[in-house]
């Protein structure tokens, strides 16, 4: 469907587990259509799969963020709060991946473990975008313009059951005064 995608899953060649666009190009896609310009791709990985990425065809090197400062990974396992990574292609291609948490039945929100959502939603996605309410949630912290960008499109076409769980996530995780709520 866009080229951008289709270079991001040629780097994942190798990765034998799930993975799920995230960010801006999730957005996107679970519109079905590009809506503006986006700086990179983000994949979403299981944080148990985080060793899958040594795998992948032509990594070079593979860093973390941990306090915003990039660090180089020595494939010892990354605990909460670290969940960004990068992985360095000898082609000189980047790809950001964000460690994702699982309780072996549910996605947990890593800012928020009480939130949750079922696995099989993510599962019934694979290879595609996460789940639009949870894009948007991680999205809903620190509204940037793309983000505000992002949630009005989207808005328009989840479903009720995804607008209700976003409101529901947004009360437990935000204030009540979060500036998306009147339209959940």
């Amino acid at each position: 469907m866009f080229d951008e995608i289709g270079r991001t899953r040629a780097l994942l060649q190798g990765f034998d587990s799930h993975y799920w666009i995230a960010g801006g190009w999730a957005v996107d896609h679970f519109l079905g259509q590009k809506t503006r310009d986006h700086k990179d791709i983000e994949i979403a990985i299981a944080r148990d799969d985080q060793q899958c990425l040594w795998k992948l065809n032509g990594v070079e090197r593979i860093e973390f963020m941990e306090s915003r400062v990039p660090k180089i990974w020595d494939g010892k396992p990354l605990h909460l709060p670290i969940h960004e990574l990068y992985c360095h292609f000898r082609t000189g291609e980047v790809l950001e991946v964000l460690l994702n948490e699982f309780d072996g039945k549910n996605w947990c929100y890593r800012r928020n473990l009480d939130i949750k959502r079922p696995m099989e939603i993510f599962l019934s996605q694979a290879g595609n975008h996460m789940p639009i309410e949870i894009v948007l949630l991680f999205k809903a912290r620190e509204i940037r313009k793309i983000d505000q960008h992002d949630f009005a499109r989207a808005v328009k076409v989840m479903s009720n059951a995804q607008k209700l769980w976003l409101r529901n996530a947004l009360l437990c995780a935000e204030t009540s005064k979060h500036p998306w709520l009147e339209f959940l």
